[in-house]
């Protein structure tokens, strides 16, 4: 019991700096220090993109993998049908999301991050260690509702505060099916595990 306490407080402090990470990629002013340009590497053609947009295609890159990754991890430990056809339904969509950004990046000539940030990493080894209904709160609590209620609200400033008008569109075109998976990790949460 102490373990998963130990696991869950881990996971929580992880899920603050995601979340932390995502909050200043979409609040921070185009000259703060909050806005240097992210650790991917970038050609000589992505000078065009803004530090800004810049992190948002970072982020926007670490969480589909992150989302991905925690929902490979609920289809091997779960049985709910729920959380098993909500976890299958991240994969496919994530898949398209990333198909789409990767196409985006190349032709800003910026080049995405591969794996989930190093918090993000951190998060799915703890969610790895769980299992049952320790598990199905975790994975719907933390990658579901809080990694998609970042998500969405990074995706909603994009469309209006990036200043590259090709992430502005990818982010609207987007921003939707992102919706649809908030409303249904609530569904899924943490008081229908099991089902």
């Amino acid at each position: 019991m102490r373990f998963t306490h130990a696991v869950l407080g881990a996971s929580a402090s992880c899920l603050v700096l995601m979340s932390s990470s995502l909050m200043a990629q979409s609040t921070a002013p185009a000259g703060s220090s909050a806005s240097k340009a992210p650790a991917a590497t970038a050609s000589k053609a992505s000078v065009e993109l803004s530090a800004g947009d810049k992190r948002f295609l970072e982020n926007t890159a670490q969480s589909g993998y992150s989302e991905v990754e925690g929902s490979k991890l609920a289809l091997e430990k779960t049985k709910s049908p729920k959380i098993r056809a909500y976890a299958q339904r991240m994969i496919k969509d994530h898949g398209v999301m990333q198909k789409d950004l990767e196409a985006l990046a190349k032709r800003k000539g910026y080049e995405l991050p591969t794996e989930p940030s190093l918090a993000q990493r951190a998060q799915l080894k703890a969610l790895g260690a769980l299992s049952g209904t320790e598990f199905e709160k975790m994975y719907s609590s933390h990658i579901a509702i809080a990694g998609h209620d970042n998500t969405v609200l990074a995706f909603q400033n994009a469309t209006t505060q990036t200043e590259d008008k090709d992430v502005q569109a990818f982010a609207k075109k987007h921003i939707g099916m992102l919706r649809d998976h908030l409303d249904g990790a609530r569904q899924i949460g943490p008081t229908d595990h099991g089902m």
